[in-house]
Protein backbone atom coordinates (compact mmCIF):
# COMPACT_ATOMS: atom_id res chain seq x y z
CA UNK A 1 0.00 0.00 0.00
CA UNK A 2 1.42 3.77 -1.07
CA UNK A 3 0.21 5.97 1.36
CA UNK A 4 -0.68 9.76 0.93
CA UNK A 5 1.25 12.41 1.12
CA UNK A 6 4.64 10.57 0.89
CA UNK A 7 5.96 10.63 -2.36
CA UNK A 8 7.08 7.56 -4.41
CA UNK A 9 8.77 6.74 -7.67
CA UNK A 10 9.59 3.25 -9.24
CA UNK A 11 11.70 2.40 -12.44
CA UNK A 12 11.91 -1.17 -13.40
CA UNK A 13 13.62 -3.38 -16.22
CA UNK A 14 13.73 -7.36 -16.61
CA UNK A 15 16.18 -7.50 -13.81
CA UNK A 16 15.38 -5.14 -11.14
CA UNK A 17 12.73 -2.54 -9.36
CA UNK A 18 13.85 0.35 -8.00
CA UNK A 19 11.63 2.39 -5.57
CA UNK A 20 12.89 6.10 -4.07
CA UNK A 21 11.10 9.42 -3.30
CA UNK A 22 13.40 11.20 -6.05
CA UNK A 23 14.24 9.80 -9.31
CA UNK A 24 17.71 11.78 -9.16
CA UNK A 25 18.58 8.08 -6.92
CA UNK A 26 18.00 5.37 -10.09
CA UNK A 27 20.77 4.39 -12.01
CA UNK A 28 22.05 6.53 -15.35
CA UNK A 29 20.49 3.44 -17.56
CA UNK A 30 16.95 4.14 -16.27
CA UNK A 31 14.76 6.40 -18.99
CA UNK A 32 11.45 6.23 -17.40
CA UNK A 33 10.15 6.18 -13.89
CA UNK A 34 6.22 6.26 -12.68
CA UNK A 35 4.87 8.51 -10.05
CA UNK A 36 2.80 6.53 -8.36
CA UNK A 37 -0.90 7.79 -6.78
CA UNK A 38 -1.38 7.70 -3.25
CA UNK A 39 -3.89 4.96 -1.53
CA UNK A 40 -3.30 2.11 -4.09
CA UNK A 41 -1.99 -1.31 -4.08
CA UNK A 42 0.62 -2.31 -6.11
CA UNK A 43 2.45 -5.38 -7.67
CA UNK A 44 5.34 -6.14 -9.10
CA UNK A 45 7.08 -9.07 -10.73
CA UNK A 46 10.40 -8.69 -13.19
CA UNK A 47 9.43 -6.29 -16.18
CA UNK A 48 5.94 -5.96 -15.44
CA UNK A 49 4.40 -3.33 -12.45
CA UNK A 50 0.10 -3.45 -11.90
CA UNK A 51 -2.17 -2.09 -9.75
CA UNK A 52 -5.72 -3.15 -8.20
CA UNK A 53 -8.33 -0.96 -8.62
CA UNK A 54 -11.66 -1.61 -7.62
CA UNK A 55 -10.97 -5.07 -7.32
CA UNK A 56 -9.56 -5.60 -10.56
CA UNK A 57 -5.41 -5.84 -11.24
CA UNK A 58 -4.77 -2.69 -14.27
CA UNK A 59 -0.53 -2.78 -15.70
CA UNK A 60 0.18 0.44 -15.08
CA UNK A 61 1.02 1.67 -18.70
CA UNK A 62 -3.16 0.89 -19.20
CA UNK A 63 -3.79 3.21 -16.05
CA UNK A 64 -4.27 6.42 -16.70
CA UNK A 65 -4.01 7.16 -12.98
CA UNK A 66 -0.57 6.88 -12.96
CA UNK A 67 2.14 9.39 -13.74
CA UNK A 68 4.70 8.00 -16.46
CA UNK A 69 7.88 10.18 -17.37
CA UNK A 70 10.97 10.20 -18.96
CA UNK A 71 14.40 12.09 -17.78
CA UNK A 72 18.02 12.37 -18.77
CA UNK A 73 20.47 12.83 -16.12
CA UNK A 74 23.69 15.26 -16.32
CA UNK A 75 26.88 12.79 -15.90
CA UNK A 76 28.11 14.67 -12.81
CA UNK A 77 27.52 11.83 -11.00
CA UNK A 78 29.82 9.68 -12.48
CA UNK A 79 32.21 11.90 -13.53
CA UNK A 80 35.81 10.61 -12.83
CA UNK A 81 37.14 14.02 -12.44
CA UNK A 82 37.36 16.01 -8.55
CA UNK A 83 35.43 18.90 -9.81
CA UNK A 84 32.07 18.68 -7.44
CA UNK A 85 28.24 18.65 -9.52
CA UNK A 86 27.85 21.52 -7.34
CA UNK A 87 30.47 23.22 -8.79
CA UNK A 88 29.44 22.31 -12.09
CA UNK A 89 26.03 23.65 -11.60
CA UNK A 90 26.99 26.80 -10.23
CA UNK A 91 29.01 26.98 -13.87
CA UNK A 92 25.91 26.01 -15.54
CA UNK A 93 23.83 28.98 -14.49
CA UNK A 94 25.92 30.36 -17.75
CA UNK A 95 24.11 28.90 -20.16
CA UNK A 96 20.71 27.29 -18.40
CA UNK A 97 18.82 30.45 -17.23
CA UNK A 98 16.88 31.11 -20.63
CA UNK A 99 15.08 28.11 -20.72
CA UNK A 100 13.65 28.97 -17.35
CA UNK A 101 12.42 32.09 -19.14
CA UNK A 102 11.14 30.18 -22.15
CA UNK A 103 8.65 27.84 -19.61
CA UNK A 104 6.76 31.19 -18.29
CA UNK A 105 6.55 32.83 -21.45
CA UNK A 106 4.56 29.56 -23.02
CA UNK A 107 2.19 30.27 -20.38
CA UNK A 108 1.45 33.31 -20.60
CA UNK A 109 -2.32 33.29 -21.28
CA UNK A 110 -2.79 30.46 -18.40
CA UNK A 111 -0.99 32.65 -16.22
CA UNK A 112 -2.74 36.33 -16.94
CA UNK A 113 -6.09 34.11 -16.35
CA UNK A 114 -5.07 32.59 -13.27
CA UNK A 115 -4.16 35.91 -11.93
CA UNK A 116 -6.99 38.26 -13.11
CA UNK A 117 -8.79 39.67 -9.79
CA UNK A 118 -6.85 38.50 -7.47
CA UNK A 119 -6.59 40.38 -4.65
CA UNK A 120 -3.41 38.52 -2.90
CA UNK A 121 -0.45 36.68 -3.32
CA UNK A 122 1.36 34.52 -1.40
CA UNK A 123 4.37 32.60 -2.03
CA UNK A 124 6.03 29.55 -0.20
CA UNK A 125 9.03 27.83 -0.20
CA UNK A 126 11.79 25.83 2.12
CA UNK A 127 15.06 26.76 2.54
CA UNK A 128 16.84 28.75 -0.83
CA UNK A 129 13.30 28.30 -2.62
CA UNK A 130 11.81 30.14 0.64
CA UNK A 131 14.40 32.97 0.01
CA UNK A 132 13.55 33.00 -3.80
CA UNK A 133 10.35 33.57 -2.19
CA UNK A 134 10.99 36.55 -0.50
CA UNK A 135 12.99 38.24 -3.60
CA UNK A 136 9.57 37.31 -5.66
CA UNK A 137 7.24 38.53 -3.67
CA UNK A 138 9.41 42.32 -3.57
CA UNK A 139 8.87 41.86 -7.69
CA UNK A 140 5.35 40.46 -7.76
CA UNK A 141 3.69 43.74 -5.33
CA UNK A 142 6.24 46.17 -7.79
CA UNK A 143 5.01 45.44 -10.97
CA UNK A 144 1.13 43.63 -10.56
CA UNK A 145 0.32 45.98 -7.08
CA UNK A 146 -1.40 42.85 -5.37
CA UNK A 147 -0.61 42.64 -2.20
CA UNK A 148 2.34 39.63 -2.00
CA UNK A 149 3.67 37.41 0.57
CA UNK A 150 6.06 35.34 1.12
CA UNK A 151 5.51 32.33 3.79
CA UNK A 152 8.00 29.50 4.90
CA UNK A 153 6.05 26.62 3.60
CA UNK A 154 6.20 24.89 7.35
CA UNK A 155 4.31 27.63 9.11
CA UNK A 156 1.69 28.23 6.47
CA UNK A 157 -0.72 25.90 7.53
CA UNK A 158 -0.50 27.14 11.38
CA UNK A 159 -0.71 30.70 10.57
CA UNK A 160 -4.03 30.05 8.63
CA UNK A 161 -3.64 32.86 6.16
CA UNK A 162 -6.73 34.46 4.68
CA UNK A 163 -7.35 32.25 1.68
CA UNK A 164 -10.09 31.53 -0.67
CA UNK A 165 -10.60 32.12 -4.39
CA UNK A 166 -9.47 35.24 -4.84
CA UNK A 167 -6.25 34.13 -3.41
CA UNK A 168 -3.23 32.60 -5.43
CA UNK A 169 -0.42 30.77 -3.99
CA UNK A 170 2.77 30.02 -5.36
CA UNK A 171 4.58 27.20 -4.79
CA UNK A 172 8.91 26.85 -5.10
CA UNK A 173 10.38 23.90 -4.63
CA UNK A 174 13.15 22.31 -6.09
CA UNK A 175 12.62 18.32 -6.38
CA UNK A 176 8.89 19.43 -6.30
CA UNK A 177 8.42 16.68 -3.50
CA UNK A 178 8.68 19.11 -0.65
CA UNK A 179 6.85 17.48 2.22
CA UNK A 180 6.05 20.90 4.29
CA UNK A 181 5.17 22.89 0.60
CA UNK A 182 2.93 19.83 -0.25
CA UNK A 183 0.70 19.77 3.17
CA UNK A 184 0.73 23.33 2.66
CA UNK A 185 -0.30 23.17 -1.05
CA UNK A 186 -3.08 20.56 0.13
CA UNK A 187 -4.40 23.07 2.94
CA UNK A 188 -4.15 26.01 0.28
CA UNK A 189 -6.56 23.40 -2.35
CA UNK A 190 -9.30 22.74 0.86
CA UNK A 191 -9.73 26.75 0.96
CA UNK A 192 -10.32 26.74 -2.72
CA UNK A 193 -7.26 29.15 -3.91
CA UNK A 194 -5.42 28.16 -7.59
CA UNK A 195 -1.68 27.22 -7.29
CA UNK A 196 0.93 28.28 -9.05
CA UNK A 197 4.27 25.93 -9.23
CA UNK A 198 7.83 26.79 -9.67
CA UNK A 199 10.18 23.74 -9.59
CA UNK A 200 13.00 21.48 -11.46
CA UNK A 201 11.04 18.22 -11.93
CA UNK A 202 8.12 17.25 -14.57
CA UNK A 203 5.83 14.80 -12.93
CA UNK A 204 6.61 15.83 -9.32
CA UNK A 205 3.96 15.77 -6.32
CA UNK A 206 3.58 19.32 -7.10
CA UNK A 207 3.13 19.83 -10.61
CA UNK A 208 0.40 17.29 -10.02
CA UNK A 209 -0.95 19.69 -7.26
CA UNK A 210 -1.14 22.84 -9.37
CA UNK A 211 -3.43 24.66 -11.69
CA UNK A 212 -0.41 26.28 -13.67
CA UNK A 213 3.17 24.30 -13.22
CA UNK A 214 6.36 25.90 -14.64
CA UNK A 215 8.81 23.48 -14.86
CA UNK A 216 12.47 25.03 -14.42
CA UNK A 217 13.95 23.45 -17.02
CA UNK A 218 17.63 24.02 -15.77
CA UNK A 219 18.66 20.16 -16.08
CA UNK A 220 18.93 18.20 -12.55
CA UNK A 221 20.77 19.16 -9.72
CA UNK A 222 22.71 16.70 -8.29
CA UNK A 223 24.37 18.74 -5.32
CA UNK A 224 22.52 19.52 -2.00
CA UNK A 225 22.70 22.97 -1.97
CA UNK A 226 20.86 24.52 -4.74
CA UNK A 227 22.57 26.92 -7.15
CA UNK A 228 21.10 26.83 -10.75
CA UNK A 229 17.39 25.60 -9.57
CA UNK A 230 17.53 28.83 -7.06
CA UNK A 231 18.79 31.26 -10.36
CA UNK A 232 15.96 29.86 -12.45
CA UNK A 233 13.74 30.51 -9.94
CA UNK A 234 14.54 33.76 -9.67
CA UNK A 235 14.36 34.36 -13.88
CA UNK A 236 10.90 33.06 -13.61
CA UNK A 237 9.57 35.36 -10.86
CA UNK A 238 11.13 38.00 -12.92
CA UNK A 239 9.06 36.99 -15.92
CA UNK A 240 5.93 36.21 -14.31
CA UNK A 241 5.74 39.61 -12.30
CA UNK A 242 6.02 41.17 -16.14
CA UNK A 243 3.68 38.91 -17.57
CA UNK A 244 1.09 39.74 -15.11
CA UNK A 245 2.08 43.37 -14.84
CA UNK A 246 1.37 43.90 -17.95
CA UNK A 247 -2.34 42.29 -17.86
CA UNK A 248 -2.78 44.91 -14.84
CA UNK A 249 -1.32 48.01 -16.57
CA UNK A 250 1.83 48.13 -14.06
CA UNK A 251 4.14 46.68 -17.00
CA UNK A 252 4.84 47.81 -20.25
CA UNK A 253 5.37 46.10 -23.11
CA UNK A 254 8.93 47.96 -23.43
CA UNK A 255 9.77 46.93 -20.10
CA UNK A 256 9.10 42.79 -21.41
CA UNK A 257 11.48 43.76 -24.61
CA UNK A 258 14.21 45.32 -22.21
CA UNK A 259 14.35 42.43 -19.86
CA UNK A 260 13.74 39.91 -22.63
CA UNK A 261 17.09 41.23 -24.72
CA UNK A 262 18.83 41.87 -21.30
CA UNK A 263 18.30 37.78 -20.30
CA UNK A 264 20.55 37.56 -23.82
CA UNK A 265 23.09 39.30 -22.30
CA UNK A 266 23.38 37.27 -18.62
CA UNK A 267 25.65 34.47 -20.01
CA UNK A 268 28.41 36.83 -21.18
CA UNK A 269 27.82 39.18 -17.67
CA UNK A 270 28.23 35.33 -15.59
CA UNK A 271 31.05 34.19 -17.61
CA UNK A 272 33.06 37.45 -16.82
CA UNK A 273 32.57 36.89 -12.87
CA UNK A 274 33.65 33.36 -13.34
CA UNK A 275 36.43 34.19 -15.01
CA UNK A 276 37.73 35.96 -12.15
CA UNK A 277 37.01 32.67 -9.56
CA UNK A 278 40.67 33.05 -8.22
CA UNK A 279 39.66 36.18 -6.76
CA UNK A 280 36.98 34.10 -4.53
CA UNK A 281 39.21 31.17 -4.22
CA UNK A 282 41.89 33.36 -2.50
CA UNK A 283 39.47 35.10 -0.19
CA UNK A 284 37.82 31.68 0.65
CA UNK A 285 41.54 30.32 2.03
CA UNK A 286 42.22 33.39 3.68
CA UNK A 287 38.46 32.75 5.72
CA UNK A 288 38.38 29.23 5.97
CA UNK A 289 39.35 29.11 9.45
CA UNK A 290 36.88 32.03 10.81
CA UNK A 291 34.24 30.28 12.73
CA UNK A 292 31.44 32.82 12.02
CA UNK A 293 30.48 35.03 9.53
CA UNK A 294 27.84 38.01 9.04
CA UNK A 295 26.08 38.84 5.93
CA UNK A 296 24.01 42.22 5.04
CA UNK A 297 22.17 43.24 2.82
CA UNK A 298 19.26 45.61 2.12
CA UNK A 299 15.74 45.36 0.19
CA UNK A 300 16.53 42.04 -2.05
CA UNK A 301 20.09 42.09 -0.80
CA UNK A 302 18.83 41.17 2.40
CA UNK A 303 17.23 38.31 1.31
CA UNK A 304 20.41 37.43 -0.68
CA UNK A 305 22.48 37.68 2.58
CA UNK A 306 19.70 34.64 4.17
CA UNK A 307 20.83 33.10 0.93
CA UNK A 308 24.90 33.35 1.42
CA UNK A 309 24.90 32.58 4.96
CA UNK A 310 22.31 29.70 4.21
CA UNK A 311 24.80 28.30 1.49
CA UNK A 312 27.97 28.53 3.84
CA UNK A 313 26.38 27.56 6.78
CA UNK A 314 25.36 23.79 4.44
CA UNK A 315 28.26 23.23 3.02
CA UNK A 316 31.06 24.37 4.83
CA UNK A 317 29.48 23.99 8.67
CA UNK A 318 30.57 27.20 9.68
CA UNK A 319 28.04 29.43 11.47
CA UNK A 320 26.75 32.45 9.42
CA UNK A 321 23.60 34.36 9.67
CA UNK A 322 22.01 36.74 7.12
CA UNK A 323 20.68 40.48 8.55
CA UNK A 324 19.27 43.89 7.09
CA UNK A 325 22.10 46.33 7.17
CA UNK A 326 19.50 48.25 9.07
CA UNK A 327 19.16 45.74 11.68
CA UNK A 328 22.90 46.10 12.90
CA UNK A 329 22.44 48.70 15.23
CA UNK A 330 19.28 46.72 16.71
CA UNK A 331 21.37 44.44 18.48
CA UNK A 332 23.63 42.68 15.84
CA UNK A 333 26.43 45.39 16.52
CA UNK A 334 26.94 43.27 19.51
CA UNK A 335 28.87 40.81 17.65
CA UNK A 336 31.47 42.61 15.88
CA UNK A 337 34.75 42.44 17.27
CA UNK A 338 38.26 42.71 15.05
CA UNK A 339 38.53 40.98 12.22
CA UNK A 340 35.21 39.73 12.59
CA UNK A 341 34.10 38.86 8.79
CA UNK A 342 30.99 40.72 7.25
CA UNK A 343 29.57 40.24 3.79
CA UNK A 344 27.80 43.32 2.31
CA UNK A 345 25.70 42.66 -0.88
CA UNK A 346 25.41 46.23 -1.69
CA UNK A 347 23.79 46.90 -5.58
CA UNK A 348 24.55 50.32 -6.54
CA UNK A 349 20.54 51.13 -6.35
CA UNK A 350 18.70 53.36 -4.11
CA UNK A 351 19.79 52.40 -0.78
CA UNK A 352 23.35 52.37 -1.43
CA UNK A 353 23.54 55.34 0.90
CA UNK A 354 22.20 53.29 3.88
CA UNK A 355 24.34 50.59 2.72
CA UNK A 356 27.66 52.53 3.21
CA UNK A 357 26.24 53.48 6.44
CA UNK A 358 25.72 49.88 7.64
CA UNK A 359 29.54 48.91 6.44
CA UNK A 360 30.84 52.15 8.04
CA UNK A 361 29.07 50.78 11.28
CA UNK A 362 31.49 47.75 11.27
CA UNK A 363 34.29 49.45 10.16
CA UNK A 364 34.16 51.41 12.98
CA UNK A 365 34.05 48.09 15.36
CA UNK A 366 36.97 46.35 13.85
CA UNK A 367 34.87 44.08 11.61
CA UNK A 368 36.69 43.18 8.38
CA UNK A 369 34.25 43.76 5.35
CA UNK A 370 33.94 41.92 2.12
CA UNK A 371 31.47 43.86 -0.26
CA UNK A 372 29.89 42.24 -3.24
CA UNK A 373 29.39 45.51 -5.37
CA UNK A 374 28.07 46.79 -8.49
CA UNK A 375 30.98 47.21 -11.10
CA UNK A 376 32.69 50.76 -10.51
CA UNK A 377 31.06 51.96 -7.60
CA UNK A 378 34.05 53.24 -6.62
CA UNK A 379 33.15 54.86 -2.99
CA UNK A 380 31.72 51.55 -1.98
CA UNK A 381 34.60 50.36 -3.00
CA UNK A 382 37.04 52.34 -1.16
CA UNK A 383 34.80 51.34 2.10
CA UNK A 384 35.19 47.69 1.77
CA UNK A 385 38.41 45.85 2.95
CA UNK A 386 38.31 43.36 -0.22
CA UNK A 387 35.48 43.79 -3.21
CA UNK A 388 34.26 41.93 -5.95
CA UNK A 389 32.86 43.37 -8.81
CA UNK A 390 29.79 42.70 -10.38
CA UNK A 391 28.31 43.27 -13.96
CA UNK A 392 25.74 46.04 -13.92
CA UNK A 393 22.08 44.74 -14.84
CA UNK A 394 18.56 45.67 -14.69
CA UNK A 395 16.88 46.00 -11.19
CA UNK A 396 15.34 42.61 -11.18
CA UNK A 397 18.26 40.74 -12.57
CA UNK A 398 20.90 41.82 -9.89
CA UNK A 399 19.78 39.14 -7.63
CA UNK A 400 20.47 36.55 -10.01
CA UNK A 401 24.20 37.74 -10.28
CA UNK A 402 24.86 39.10 -7.16
CA UNK A 403 24.13 35.41 -5.54
CA UNK A 404 26.80 33.82 -7.82
CA UNK A 405 30.21 34.92 -5.71
CA UNK A 406 28.65 33.78 -3.01
CA UNK A 407 27.60 30.51 -3.91
CA UNK A 408 31.65 30.45 -5.58
CA UNK A 409 32.85 31.60 -1.78
CA UNK A 410 30.31 28.79 0.25
CA UNK A 411 32.01 26.26 -2.36
CA UNK A 412 35.29 27.07 -1.81
CA UNK A 413 35.63 27.35 1.70
CA UNK A 414 33.76 24.02 1.94
CA UNK A 415 36.63 22.56 -0.76
CA UNK A 416 39.26 24.00 1.48
CA UNK A 417 38.25 22.47 4.42
CA UNK A 418 37.57 18.97 2.96
CA UNK A 419 34.02 18.79 2.98
CA UNK A 420 31.77 16.72 1.26
CA UNK A 421 30.61 19.45 -0.67
CA UNK A 422 28.05 17.34 -2.95
CA UNK A 423 26.53 15.66 -0.10
CA UNK A 424 26.87 17.78 2.82
CA UNK A 425 26.10 15.89 6.72
CA UNK A 426 22.58 15.13 8.25
CA UNK A 427 21.16 16.77 4.78
CA UNK A 428 19.21 15.80 2.10
CA UNK A 429 18.58 16.81 -1.31
CA UNK A 430 14.63 16.11 -1.31
CA UNK A 431 13.22 16.91 1.82
CA UNK A 432 9.84 14.30 1.70
CA UNK A 433 8.69 14.27 5.54
CA UNK A 434 7.84 17.15 7.54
Amino acid sequence: MYDRGRSLVVAYNQESFWFSSDEVAFPSQIHEVHHLKASRVYCGRLGHLSKFENGKQVTIDQSLGDRRSHFSKTSNREDTDDTSATMKEILEQETVLSKAADAVLLHEKDLKNLFDSKKRIYIIGCGSAFYASEIGAQFLQKYTSIPSQAVIASEFVSQRPPLGGDALVIALSQSGETADTLVALEYAKLQGSPIVSICNRAGSALTRVSDVSLVLNVGPEIGVASTKAFTGMLVQLVFLSLIVGQANDQATVQEMDLYRNELLELPTKIRAMLQRRGEITRLARRLRQKRNFLFIGRQCSLFLSEEGALKLRELSYRHASGFGGGELKHGTLALIEQQYPVFAIAPNDHSIGKMRQSIQEVKARGGKVFGILSEGDEVTQNLCDTYFWVPRTLEMFVPILMVIPLQLFAHDVAKSLGRNIDRPRNLAKSVTVE
